[in-house]
């Protein structure tokens, strides 16, 4: 298997086929499974991803019992077969061509680990904003879907602490050979459905909580830790 897709769905209704349909419309690999994890949804979500389970069978549905994000990723890991793993939530779209050339990137620069690309996000008036983002200088992690990881390298699962996202990708990036593409190529775009979802940076909102130092130090002393 070339790449697993771990897809994150929580009450993504309104989204959830558009996301999909971003994945099966762009991909052009055979060598490919789509993994939909739902964290206990209480609306329509499961039936769609039912119905797709039922007319592709590159398509597994998962159920947990329980709204937990970082767990939804670990059970998508465990589960995940393909020589690459790319996370996408069901409220987000992927970029054309964005999986394809990271995998070509990948497959002639076996030294590289993780592909790397910015993203779009989709604004209430249907603006698209380009998002540059900051981890290269900030030093934390980028968002996951901005990523394509070789398997081989994500060595820990995601732990039940603030920050979760930029420090697992952190450890990953910061600790391996990665590309960083600069251009206007874009890995996902955020739907504004986005905004109205839970897992936002809530920590953000907090004066008293300095979650770019948190997400450093959280990086550092793993690589202390792992003597990297």
């Amino acid at each position: 298997m070339k790449i697993s897709i771990i897809v994150f769905v929580w009450n993504m209704e309104n989204t959830l086929s558009q996301s999909i349909d971003s994945i099966l419309n762009s991909i052009n690999t055979d060598e490919y499974e789509i993994i939909l994890i739902n964290g206990n949804s209480s609306d329509k979500s499961e039936n769609i991803c039912l119905e797709y389970q039922k007319n592709y069978k590159t398509v597994t549905y998962i159920k947990l019992n329980e709204y937990n994000e970082n767990k939804v990723w670990n059970a998508g890991l465990r589960y995940s077969t393909g020589e690459y793993v790319y996370f996408l939530k069901g409220c987000t779209c992927l970029c054309e061509n964005f999986i394809n050339d990271a995998i070509e990137y990948l497959d002639k620069n076996n030294n590289i680990n993780v592909f790397i690309r910015n993203y779009k996000v989709l604004l209430e008036n249907n603006n698209i904003e380009n998002f540059y983002h900051f981890f290269e200088t900030a030093y934390v992690g980028p968002r996951l879907s901005m990523c394509i990881f070789r398997k081989k390298c994500i060595v820990d699962e995601f732990c039940e602490e603030t920050c979760q996202e930029p420090i697992f990708s952190g450890k990953i990036v910061f600790t391996n050979n990665y590309y960083f593409e600069k251009n206007n190529t874009n890995s996902f775009i955020d739907t504004s459905d986005y905004t109205k979802t839970p897992f936002l940076y809530e920590y953000n909102m907090s004066s008293n909580f300095d979650w770019i130092e948190y997400t450093k130090y959280n990086i550092e002393e793993y690589k202390k830790k792992n003597k990297l």
